[in-house]
């Protein structure tokens, strides 16, 4: 019987004069438990949307239809579709589906969205058939649990990454030339570049085999133990946690900065106390702390993590070099890569000597408990050749986020608001904020975007505190991170752009 059914595209004429017969079918709605329209429902929410509503005809009789409309840009919303009681199991949704996604694409629309009850198990199965995914769920005014279904009409022809390291193939030759040296460990390399480092930041620099490892290493040349207190943001990655803890110190965490995720001054002045022995000051994202100097006025050492910010400036000096020390990390996400690796950088001689110090492992009179934290020569070369390019890393970085910027804030939504936007930032994570990370991470998914959180979780929920750290619990509850590095071309940071549109 399913070929008797036509499909017909709904306009107001035939609303208006078809409109008993499409009341008539409400009771298959309230069937299912939703609320009935009126023919003033119906004149009024679908008014100037004709284009992806229909009609389902068997003769002269209607037997389904399906309420559809552009909700936002790029994105079409499956806002109802009824089949009569008597019709059911003919496959007429399936077909009022088809008819409104092929409109869809005939449109140019890039996704569809829809909700529907979760215990409406006849229709869900028919979504999830047709390609749709559960991307989260919503509990309605009416108090009924609805799922929130999802499909993109137009994918990335390979998964663009959130995160991606510039290797050039030229380092080959470098990699080989040191394989028939033989002397992978010699530091010849690691030398080089801790030259390097040293030149371009005017302090002594150790290379170790990872950021947290320098940490690590930094905090016990400062004589931090336990029974100390070391003061850490907590909307930064775990591993500072890690590193505070093997040092027996207690980590005390103070709140952010509401509007750049960086260490508050006034969460600082709020934490700080006699047992402190030491403040971790992350650039974070890429953006430079604003008032640096003022977290430097109490007469506890300051470590600036630059992580996520080598390569900047700020008010005339170069982050890395505003403390009493700092860490980098050349992990393979980071602005500067090694693949792994690390390096602790100050300017106090006697802090330095005690660093080295603990570094020893061989060839010394007394025994020493120190850390094997070395960095070989193969990463320090990737290092060499990284550095090279970072002021063109940095570039392609920031012209991606003028990018970003453009397209985003001119159709911005009012629960999206983009991050601080000046000439220090470099930009290792384009941050948005959204009302459902998880939900938007998701249907990004399924155009194949990839996108994250920028912290999984942060450092005092990880420690199950029972403890409310605000502007930091607001970061994790609305931050997103969206793809941008070097290779990230135009045509996908277009792409990650429109399908960031059509996800919010």
């Amino acid at each position: 019987m399913t070929e008797e059914v036509k499909i017909l595209q709904l306009n107001r004429e035939t609303m208006i004069s078809k409109l008993e017969g499409i009341l008539a079918l409400e009771h298959n709605w309230v069937g299912i438990g939703e609320r009935p329209w009126t023919d003033e429902n119906f004149l009024r929410e679908i008014n100037n949307k004709w284009d992806l509503s229909f009609l389902a005809m068997r003769r002269d009789e209607i037997v389904g239809y399906s309420i559809g409309f552009e909700s936002n840009p790029g994105v079409a919303y499956f806002g109802k579709v009824v089949v009569d009681k008597n019709y059911r199991g003919m496959g007429i949704g399936k077909k009022l589906l088809t008819e409104f996604e092929k409109k869809c694409a005939d449109l140019g629309l890039s996704g569809i969205h829809f909700k529907s009850q979760i215990p409406n198990n006849t229709a869900n199965k028919m979504y999830t058939e047709a390609g749709y995914h559960i991307v989260g769920h919503t509990m309605g005014d009416d108090r009924i649990n609805r799922y929130d279904f999802f499909k993109a009409l137009k994918t990335a022809t390979s998964t663009i990454k959130h995160s991606k390291p510039t290797l050039d193939v030229e380092y080959r030759q470098g990699i080989e030339d040191l394989l028939k040296g033989g002397r992978l460990a010699d530091g010849s390399m690691v030398t080089s570049f801790e030259q390097t480092l040293e030149d371009y930041l005017g302090s002594k620099v150790i290379l170790t085999n990872s950021g947290s490892n320098a940490l690590l290493l930094g905090l016990k040349a400062l004589g931090v133990k336990e029974g100390d207190e070391v003061i850490v943001p907590p909307y930064m990655c775990m591993s500072v946690l890690q590193s505070v803890i093997h040092t027996g110190a207690k980590p005390i965490f103070a709140d952010i900065n509401h509007d750049d995720f960086n260490i508050s001054k006034k969460g600082l002045e709020e934490k700080i106390s006699k047992n402190t022995k030491a403040i971790i000051a992350a650039h974070m994202f890429g953006i430079p702390i604003k008032d640096f100097d003022q977290l430097r006025q109490y007469s506890t050492p300051v470590i600036e993590d630059c992580a996520q910010c080598f390569g900047a400036d700020y008010d005339g000096r170069k982050i890395g070099a505003m403390g009493e020390m700092a860490i980098l990390s050349f992990y393979a996400t980071k602005l500067l890569t090694t693949g792994r690796g690390g390096a602790l950088v100050t300017k106090n001689e006697d802090t330095y000597q005690k660093a080295k110090k603990l570094m020893t492992t061989d060839e010394s009179d007394k025994f020493i408990l120190g850390h094997s934290f070395q960095m070989d020569d193969l990463h320090a070369y990737l290092g060499i050749q990284q550095f090279k390019r970072l002021p063109e890393f940095i570039k392609k970085r920031r012209e991606i986020a003028a990018f970003y910027r453009q397209v985003l804030q001119d159709t911005a939504h009012q629960n999206m608001f983009l991050r601080r936007f000046d000439e220090n930032n470099l930009f290792y994570r384009y941050i948005v904020l959204v009302d459902d990370p998880e939900r938007v991470a998701n249907k990004l998914k399924l155009f194949g975007v990839e996108a994250k959180k920028p912290i999984y979780k942060p450092l005092h929920q990880l420690l199950c505190l029972n403890e409310s750290i605000m502007n930091t619990d607001l970061a994790h509850k609305y931050a997103l991170s969206l793809p941008i590095y070097p290779l990230l071309n135009k045509e996908d940071a277009k792409f990650v752009a429109k399908a960031f549109l059509a996800s919010n």
